[in-house]
């Protein structure tokens, strides 16, 4: 499940906390959101500099035209027909236009 926050309005979430073993639960509407278990650190936190590196998979992140613009439409952004030119993306900041291909603010015309 998704939870949808527009900059205007407000949303709430109920959290609920099990004494003991500490897992949590936070929901919307009586749906749940997310789950897990929250502790108290025997060991101080690594810097940013000790963390691993995240691993990225790019086609995971890869979407086709339909839903680029389903994700826009959530984030409150409407394009007609007339206006999509995306074509998909394939999550590394390439997208493929209808007619060319951009890449970071270069674009390159066919």
């Amino acid at each position: 499940m998704s939870v949808y926050i527009r900059v205007k309005g407000s949303v709430k979430l109920d959290v609920t906390v099990t004494p003991g073993n500490g897992q949590f639960e936070i929901s919307e509407n009586n749906s749940v959101v997310v789950t897990g278990r929250v502790s108290i650190l025997t060991e101080p936190v690594a810097s940013d500099d000790e963390l691993p590196k995240p691993v990225v998979d790019t086609q995971a992140l890869a979407l086709n035209s339909d839903d680029v613009y389903k994700v826009l439409r959530l984030r409150g952004y409407e394009y007609g027909p007339t206006f999509r030119g995306i074509q998909s993306t394939d999550g590394t900041g390439t997208f493929m236009w209808y007619g060319c291909v951009a890449q970071r603010g270069v674009s390159l015309i066919f």
